[in-house]
Order: C-alpha cells, then sequence, then structure tokens
C-alpha cells in the first residue's frame, strides 16, 4: 500500500497503536488486506507473510486477518500456478462501505471454506491505573482497551462443488493473540 501518510492521500481512520485505537492516516487498511487475504486462501494461493493483529478484530474472525502497516508487518502472496491469476478488489464506500475480492485462476472441483476455533480465551490481569490532573475529581474512563489472550485454530476445509460433502479438514495453523490488561485513566480524589 506504499507509506500511509497524509501527503499520499490517506484519510485518518481507527488503527491500532501502542496498546490502544488511534486515529491514523490509512487506520482501517487492515480490513482490505484481511478480505483479500481470505480470498486468497480460498483460491488456494500461497501466502508468504501473514501477521496477526494484536487482538482480534470484529470484521473477521480470530485467526483470519491480514494486519499490514508502513514499515512493517506487510501481507505478501505468491502466484504458485503455472500460469497468471486475476485478482478483481471493488469497493462501495459511499453506500454499503463494503469491499469484495476476487481471484480467478485454475479451475478447482472443490471449494476451500477456512474455519476458526477459539481454544482457549483467557483474562489479563488487573489494568494500569493512570492519575489524569486534568480530568473531573472522581472520574475516569478507560484509555487503552482490555483484550482477553485468545488462541485460535483455523481449519482448513475443502467440499466436493458436485456433492457438497467434506472432503478434507486439516488444521492448517494456531494464532495467539497476547493479553492487553487495559488502562485506566483516573481524575484526582
Amino acid at each position: 500500500a506504499g507509506p500511509r501518510t497524509k501527503e499520499n492521500g490517506w484519510e485518518d481512520a481507527a488503527g491500532i497503536k501502542n496498546g490502544a485505537y488511534v486515529d491514523e492516516p490509512g487506520g482501517g487498511i487492515c480490513q482490505v488486506s484481511s478480505t483479500l487475504y481470505n480470498a486468497l486462501l480460498k483460491a488456494e494461493v500461497e501466502i508468504t507473510d501473514r501477521s496477526h493483529h494484536s487482538w482480534p478484530l470484529s470484521y473477521v474472525d480470530p485467526g483470519l486477518d491480514a494486519t499490514i502497516s508502513t514499515g512493517a508487518p506487510d501481507f505478501q502472496f505468491k502466484n504458485n500456478y503455472d500460469y497468471p491469476i486475476t485478482i478483481i478488489a471493488t469497493t462501495d464506500a459511499k453506500n454499503a462501505r463494503t469491499v469484495k475480492v476476487s481471484v480467478y485462476g485454475p479451475p478447482m472441483d472443490y471449494t476451500v471454506k477456512m474455519e476458526s476455533k477459539i481454544v482457549l480465551n483467557e483474562e489479563p490481569g488487573p489494568a494500569e491505573t493512570v492519575y489524569s490532573s486534568e480530568m473531573k475529581p472522581g472520574t475516569s474512563e478507560w484509555t487503552k482497551p482490555r483484550h482477553n489472550k485468545i488462541k485460535a485454530e483455523v481449519y482448513k476445509i475443502k467440499i466436493d462443488k458436485e456433492t457438497g460433502k467434506e472432503i478434507s479438514r486439516e488444521l492448517y495453523y494456531t494464532d495467539t493473540y497476547r493479553a492487553f490488561t487495559g488502562q485506566i485513566t483516573i481524575g484526582p480524589s
């Protein structure tokens, strides 16, 4: 995607930085990379570099996200077929606010389905407490979100196109999202 800067035309949107959501140029771009990632998995295109986010996100099941950011991490794939593939991405940013990615390649007599299963969901320790004289006395707010440690197994399932029956199911990989205790900012007492 190149450097995500205002000078390059990127608008501010929510991104993850230092354990919190912050508005930054190109925030939310990972929704596009995650959509592309899932389309490539279903087309059996080789993934060469992919990282998950700091914590699971709402728009895709745990373990099925692909984060990108200027400088790192990156998302990369390789055409592992003997002839070209075509990737078409469309968006309706005005009305439906959707992104669709289609991958055209060799014909397959099966479809691929990816399935995520959470095998660990563990609460973090107590939240970090920060005091601020800038807040009203006796008030508090979460200034960094709290997230459980999540371990997700991702299964690759092949389904016969003619019969609709499952051909195979394999554990493809496991992702572990670390816990974040979160941060509470408290005003003076």
